[in-house]
């Protein structure tokens, strides 16, 4: 509850409205609290949940891709 407390602080702070759109990368309760944030902030705003299998996809192929161009070289 603490954490989400600051998602919803942060965007207060921020000054952020209904425009804006929350962003959880990772699955689970990172995305329950995340999503959950985004329903109660000013009645409701945008929310979009990447699962951390897609993040974990992302950084492995920049790793190999990364690893490719330095034995090429």
């Amino acid at each position: 509850m603490d954490v989400m407390m600051k998602i919803i602080d942060k965007a207060l702070e921020l000054g952020l409205d209904r425009k804006v759109t929350f962003v959880a990368l990772g699955g689970g309760v990172i995305g329950d609290m995340v999503g959950f944030a985004a329903a109660i902030y000013q009645r409701g705003v945008n929310f979009i949940q990447v699962c951390g299998t897609v993040v974990l996809l992302v950084q492995v192929t920049c790793i190999v891709s990364s690893y490719s161009t330095l034995t090429l070289i």
